[in-house]
């Protein structure tokens, strides 16, 4: 008996600390879904590395540009020198809670010079 609940106070501190240790949100909104329009190019590891980057992350602003340019970091660090990352569409998904969770797609072309698609 002593030593469930040994276990149940280490696994619950474990949780305590682990929450904890993220810190508030600050910021309006944050990141509970993620999707990508076109990966096409991307390794699995690749994709989760960007769903990681951007998941539970907060921001201010309407039009996300921050998560933009962390996507663009990241590519950039993958070796992608030549990419192009559009705003991302955010998506409220509860819209009376604070921070907003919110959903985000965002669309990105690796390859590309200013804009446009490489051949």
């Amino acid at each position: 008996m002593q030593v469930l609940v040994l276990l149940l106070l280490l696994f619950a501190g474990g949780e305590v600390s682990s929450f904890a240790s993220a810190g508030p949100c600050i910021g309006n909104s944050i990141v509970k879904k993620v999707s990508f329009e076109n990966p096409l190019g991307l390794s699995s590891a690749q994709k989760g590395k960007l769903n990681r980057v951007l998941m539970n992350r907060c921001f201010d602003g309407p039009d996300g540009a921050s998560l933009s340019e962390a996507i663009y970091q990241q590519l950039w660090e993958f070796g992608y020198k030549k990419l192009f990352v559009q705003d991302p569409i955010i998506r409220v998904l509860g819209k009376n809670l604070r921070p907003a969770p919110v959903s985000v797609t965002i669309d990105f072309a690796l390859g590309t010079s200013e804009g446009r698609k490489a051949r």
